[in-house]
């Protein structure tokens, strides 16, 4: 498995840059961050120049607020992604468009989590007064809300956090207003390991299953929107993963047994922007 500290590195900052990884160990490493769509909505104004097709070919994307006259206005802007490494890369990529499509507000994000397999056992007052405390208790490290007033709490109803039945998802409703990818993956990341603890007290929740990435429609959608700096990570971290591939196998050969291994692959590792 390549070193822990490096793959999350470019979960938080370039996800695209973990194209280059093969082995499955390190895939379902990645995979375990986001093992659940996500949707999100940003009350946002959105440019004159907003272009639908901008995110509608971002590959793997869900949803891009087309649907109805009314989901993509001057103040709100929706998406869905997939789960793991694939559901990254697309947020990647449609953080990338609205800078380009939107410009920011006073306001915040609302980010949706998928619970369609335990939602009709959460939906009640009972488990929302047994669940209420640790989730507010979590949600306030974010230190985004102005205050702790009476939306400080999980809710049937619009507060901190809302049981969507609507969208048979949870929803959390404190986000900070912005288009950056390595905070709202922050959030996005931190609402899943919420929902993942949520979904442990039922045996019979759902399986996850991750899709496969489809490594050359993404590569060829980078060309395509020429965005040479990401296509470039790819490259360097691809490079470096092939050289200590090759270090490690030389070491394999005259490495001392009594000696710590991963400390011997923690020293091979190079750190690079």
């Amino acid at each position: 498995m390549i070193e822990k500290e490096l793959i999350q590195k470019y979960i938080y900052t370039n996800p695209i840059a973990l194209l280059a990884i093969k082995d499955q160990e390190s895939i379902n490493y990645i995979n375990s961050f986001l093992p659940y769509s996500t949707g999100f909505e940003i009350e946002c104004n959105t440019l004159s120049n907003y272009d639908y097709e901008k995110f509608k070919v971002i590959p793997d994307i869900l949803d891009y607020g087309k649907y109805n006259s009314n989901q993509v206005t001057s103040i709100e802007v929706r998406y869905r992604i997939p789960n793991g490494l694939v559901g990254l890369i697309c947020l990647y990529n449609i953080c990338q468009e609205l800078h380009r499509n939107c410009s920011l507000s006073a306001s915040s994000i609302h980010y949706h989590i998928d619970c369609t397999d335990i939602f009709d056992k959460i939906h009640n007052q009972n488990w929302i007064n047994d669940n209420n405390n640790w989730i507010i208790e979590r949600l306030k490290l974010w230190e985004t809300a102005k205050e702790y007033n009476a939306d400080c709490k999980v809710s049937l109803y619009r507060a901190w956090v809302r049981l969507a039945e609507e969208h048979k998802t949870i929803e959390f409703r404190i986000g900070e207003m912005t288009f950056d990818y390595n905070i709202i993956v922050k959030r996005i990341i931190d609402c899943n390991d919420i929902i993942k603890k949520v979904k442990e007290e039922f045996k019979d929740r759902v399986e996850i299953i991750y899709n496969k990435v489809d490594i050359t429609k993404i590569l060829n959608y980078l060309k395509i929107v020429n965005i040479s700096q990401e296509y470039k990570n790819f490259e360097l971290l691809k490079q470096e993963l092939e050289k200590q591939s090759k270090e490690l196998k030389q070491q394999s050969i005259i490495i001392n047994p009594d000696i710590d291994m991963k400390k011997v692959i923690s020293s091979r590792v190079k750190k690079f922007v």
